[in-house]
């Protein structure tokens, strides 16, 4: 199984802009919200994902960083509408699955199973393997619809549906939908990587020759420029 443990993160390398955030504050950025996930400090990382989402806000794989710290400290309608942003953002059908899939958790936790039962099956139409996906799926599909006219006889029991919790092989629980545990570092950089027409991430050797340029003489008539060394990454034409 792929997800079992809780939410687990996508590892990105921004493209940069040359005077707009340097290389090492991004991935300073980066590993301070990694750790604070990893400590559980879903507000930090929430936060220090939120600010690097401002400068890239067309990055599905940041996208889904941000909606699953937002998933996890309990925002769910938060983390709905940023993985929502993350799908409109990549095609890759590897990226698409794990939005889907953490929108169905929060859709889930939010009680709206008719929701989450339909971006299960958009996880499972990008990876029909995902053998998580269709588990979750067919776990809404045996959820009672809700009561009707505000309940039974008792006042005090609880009808709204199962809250999911953390499940999966060898828990016994079979009420509980899986978590999201995400791709290794491995899978995510391949991912990634895709987005870079150059065929790699942008190093600090790719940005250093630039600033040494623009600190020159011989850039001298530059002045209120934008130089993207993106790798590629943002497409455009530009006059």
């Amino acid at each position: 199984m792929r997800r079992l443990a809780g939410p687990a993160l996508l590892l990105f390398c921004a493209p940069l802009l040359v005077g707009f955030r340097w290389p090492w504050e991004t991935s300073r950025l980066q590993k301070e919200a990694r750790a604070a996930f990893e400590q559980q400090d879903y507000a930090r990382a929430d936060e220090l994902w939120s600010d690097l989402y401002r400068d890239r806000s067309g990055d599905a794989a940041l996208a889904y960083n941000l909606g699953t710290a937002r998933l996890a400290r309990g925002d769910y309608a938060g983390a709905m509408e940023v993985l929502g942003q993350g799908l409109e953002r990549t095609r890759d059908p590897a990226l698409l699955d794990q939005l889907h899939y953490n929108r169905g958790n929060a859709a889930f936790k939010m009680g709206d199973l008719e929701r989450a039962a339909a971006e299960y099956e958009a996880a499972l139409q990008a990876v029909p393997g995902d053998e998580d996906a269709a588990f979750n799926l067919e776990l809404c599909r045996r959820q009672p619809p809700p009561p009707q006219g505000g309940g039974g006889d008792d006042p005090d029991e609880d009808q709204s549906p199962p809250q999911p919790q953390p499940g999966g092989a060898g828990t016994g629980d079979s009420t509980a939908p899986r978590q999201a545990g995400g791709m290794s570092e491995a899978e995510a950089e391949k991912t990634f990587v895709k987005q870079f027409p150059i065929g790699r991430l942008v190093e600090p050797k790719d940005i250093a020759p630039m600033v040494l340029f623009l600190a020159s003489p011989h850039a001298s008539a530059i002045t209120g420029q934008s130089i993207a060394i993106d790798g590629g990454s943002i497409p455009g034409i530009f006059y």
